[in-house]
């Protein structure tokens, strides 16, 4: 829960943003493979449909089956990190500083930040850390990417009451299902409840703009949000579940 009051602190919703609190278990980052810094630009990621319909609370399940077709699909495991080794270090540095003054003062921050939504906090020097260490990590925030973790394969089908995604990597999700007629969506036999439509906003940063549908689990513990929509520049369809701090990118 620590964790969790301190990404809505000091970043907007990380679906909306793409930060990350890089606050993984040493354990998870070694069984990470050494990462490298996806350009969803590049050429090699060019969209076949850049037309496709965007999100509406009327075209569901039209929308959702354009970018989840049957078959089997490669597709790619990512999360929010650096390049660069220092920035990544030196990040994490300031991320601990917040984090621990963050938890030391969760009240306050928890109205503090009421006055602040969707937007990073001014700064104040209840966050432990100095104006400029403030600044330099709200930069070095603007420097995150996705990169590559790992890949993995998803198998897509048509139920008949929506769609089913089985991964061959239980560790992201086993199997995703969601119901057309109410929105539901089932993540490993969890019931996560639609939410909202999510509108493309200049904030990605990380993941670039994409837009798409969210659902939020009534229990932040248990699964957080998952969102799935498509990345503007590539037409690529992205798979993000906030719990693993990953972003799927299916080919």
């Amino acid at each position: 829960m620590k964790k969790t009051i301190l990404f809505l602190l000091l970043c907007t919703n990380l679906v909306v943003s793409g930060c990350s609190s890089n606050t993984e278990s040493e354990e998870s980052k070694k069984d990470d493979k050494q990462t490298k810094s996806v350009d969803l630009t590049a050429d090699e990621y060019t969209p076949v449909d850049t037309m496709a319909s965007q999100p509406t609370e009327d075209n569901f399940a039209e929308y959702l089956s354009k970018r989840l077709t049957e078959g089997t699909h490669t597709a790619m495991i990512t999360k929010v990190g650096f390049e660069n080794s220092d920035d990544q270090d030196r990040f994490n540095e300031l991320i601990g500083k917040l984090t621990t003054s963050v938890n030391q003062n969760q009240d306050y921050f928890i109205e503090y930040s009421a006055q602040y939504p969707n937007q990073p906090l001014p700064y104040t020097d209840k966050l432990g850390v100095t104006e400029k260490e403030y600044e330099e990590f709200l930069a070095l925030r603007e420097k995150q990417k996705l990169v590559k973790v790992d890949d993995m394969k998803i198998k897509v089908a048509t139920t008949g009451e929506g769609l089913s995604i089985i991964s061959d990597t239980p560790e992201i999700f086993g199997e995703m299902t969601i119901d057309f007629a109410d929105k539901e969506m089932t993540v490993d036999s969890a019931t996560v409840p639609y939410n909202r439509i999510l509108q493309a906003s200049d904030s990605q940063t990380a993941t670039g703009k994409w837009s798409g549908y969210i659902w939020k689990s009534d229990t932040v513990d248990v699964l957080d949000e998952v969102g799935i929509g498509q990345v503007e520049e590539t037409g690529k369809t992205i798979i993000y579940i906030q719990k693993a701090a990953r972003a799927v990118i299916v080919d």
